[in-house]
């Protein structure tokens, strides 16, 4: 058996679309023409215009052919842009008409350019993507360039023979550098005999000592605010220990930095430590805390509290071998020196900061 197809309607059937007939030979010809009778009309009504300039109707009269031949013009040359370049159509040819408008026969100027692009442009292919190998991990650098950029860096911007532009140059490529590295840099330069330089070493030790200063600022608001706030007695005791804490690292990013010197650096320091310890009456299990306060007893002028900070950090877990470079220089500035090698000797493996490790070398060796 065969099981007969429904009979469907000739009217119901879908009658096909026409496929648009591509443009031939002719409508590129007429197309080529209307634009070269536009562009013509364009230059003829401007170029009279400009020879009639003192009669209002003739001006009118070619005011407005200027504006029909530009659209006009510029229809024609949105018809024969790239596909890419014809979207969204409003837009692209209100530029076309305003570019004609404003410079008569511009858009088509901008056609050509176009097509010239068109013409010489080139493919070019991605690079191919390719396999490397895993890049080998060390634990130690082997060598450290910073010391010789910033050796270098220092030559070029204290000699007297470098023009000032380089030097300028060499000053800006450091503004971002840590204070640590700059600052004895531009201490140095504020005496030098340029002028502008003095004024940019001046503005950049001020940036970075004003940029550590706000927050000291808004750091004390919110130790005052913790100090006052009686609504949460569970909760105020570490909140001052937070804001102990932060002013004492504020204050110790002033000397680390070299932000401060003289008796500003010393008092800066007595103010770190007083914070410190603050935070550490309210909480005494913060390593980090401690780690802080042995440092700052080299700068506070407290060596006996200072190593036993670093002792009770070590106790508290903070790695051995970032005290070991503090111990070894309390133990040098008391002139035991078996200790400052005994120390050094009980590196594993070489510090990666660049004098700390010159030192080790020199110790341990």
């Amino acid at each position: 058996m065969t099981r007969d197809r429904p009979a469907v309607s000739a009217l119901a059937a879908p009658i096909p679309t026409p496929a648009p007939a591509p443009a031939g030979r002719g409508a590129s010809l007429a197309l080529a023409a209307g634009i070269a009778v536009a562009t013509a009309v364009d230059v003829v009504a401007v170029g009279h215009a400009a020879l009639v300039a003192d009669d209002a109707r003739a001006l009118a009269i070619d005011g407005t052919a200027h504006v029909v031949a530009s659209l006009v013009l510029s229809v024609l040359l949105w018809r024969t842009l790239p596909a890419s370049l014809r979207a969204p159509r409003g837009p692209a040819i209100a530029a076309l008409v305003t570019l004609n408008l404003f410079v008569p026969t511009l858009a088509a100027w901008v056609r050509g350019a176009v097509a010239i692009g068109q013409r010489f442009a080139r493919a070019v292919d991605d690079a191919p993507i390719g396999l490397v190998d895993a890049p080998e991990y060390t634990s130690t650098r082997e060598r450290d360039p910073t010391g010789v950029r910033a050796g270098q860096m220092r030559a070029q911007l204290t000699s007297g023979e470098a023009p000032p532009s380089a030097r300028l140059s060499a000053l800006l490529s450091i503004q971002d550098a840590p204070g640590r590295i700059t600052s004895d840099i531009l201490r140095q330069l504020l005496t030098d005999p340029f002028e502008d330089i003095r004024l940019l070493a001046y503005g950049m030790l001020d940036k970075k000592e004003k940029s550590v200063s706000q927050r000291i600022l808004a750091e004390q608001a919110a130790l005052a605010e913790a100090q006052a706030d009686g609504a949460d007695p569970t909760g105020r005791p570490d909140r001052l220990h937070g804001a102990h804490k932060r002013l004492a690292e504020l204050q110790w990013e002033l000397v680390y930095q070299k932000l401060v010197q003289g008796d500003l650096l010393r008092f800066t320091a007595r103010e770190a430590w007083r914070h410190a310890h603050d935070a550490l009456a309210l909480r005494d299990d913060d390593a980090g805390l401690w780690y802080l306060v042995g440092r700052l007893g080299l700068e506070a002028d407290e060596p006996a509290a200072g190593r036993a900070a670093l002792e009770r950090a070590a106790g508290l877990g903070f790695p051995r071998e970032r005290l070991v470079p503090w111990l070894a220089e309390y133990a040098f500035r008391e002139r035991r020196f078996d200790e400052v090698r005994t120390l050094f000797a009980s590196l594993a493996t070489p510090p990666d900061a660049l004098r700390v490790a010159a030192a080790y070398a020199y110790w341990k060796f």
